[in-house]
């Protein structure tokens, strides 16, 4: 007996429009799709990894890393290798990126006061306390302006 839920990548509207998008719209990922082809997110997933890949009419060419989530497959229209995903960042990666990212916006001594936080030292840059697990600059952009630091 046949499931009567089994989709069929080339009979189900979902699939066809998700085609379609990729064909004219170019490589995009699951969540962008479902906003583009107007499906819900949850059924673009398993359209797109359940039915789509397996019959090999799309591939994984790329994966957007993400700040601190998992890594996001970036789909392409037609056969090919999928990209294998990339090794997840350590913790201890994160923090010498981090630690790089404040030493190029603040400069060593200031960049050594935010890392090194104690609850006596306080950065202060155009009146806004740097807070050690805020990093204020990448939500933000790069902060110009007076900076100082007070004990």
């Amino acid at each position: 007996m046949s499931d009567r839920r089994a989709v069929c990548w080339h009979t189900s509207p979902g699939c066809l429009r998700i085609l379609e998008s990729l064909a004219c719209q170019g490589d995009a990922s699951a969540v962008e799709l479902a906003g583009k082809v107007h499906i819900n997110r949850n059924h673009t997933h398993i359209l797109t990894r359940q039915h789509l890949l397996p019959a090999g009419v799309i591939h994984v060419c790329a994966w957007r890393i993400n700040g601190r989530g998992p890594a996001t497959p970036i789909y392409a229209i037609g056969p090919g290798a999928n990209v294998p995903r990339p090794v997840a960042e350590t913790s201890s990666q994160r923090a010498a990126r981090r630690r790089k990212s404040l030493i190029e916006l603040y400069g060593q001594e200031v960049a050594s006061k935010v890392i090194n936080y104690s609850r006596h030292v306080h950065v202060v840059i155009d009146g806004k306390t740097i807070r050690p697990g805020s990093h204020a600059a990448q939500r933000g952009g790069q902060i110009v302006g007076q900076i100082g630091a007070r004990t």
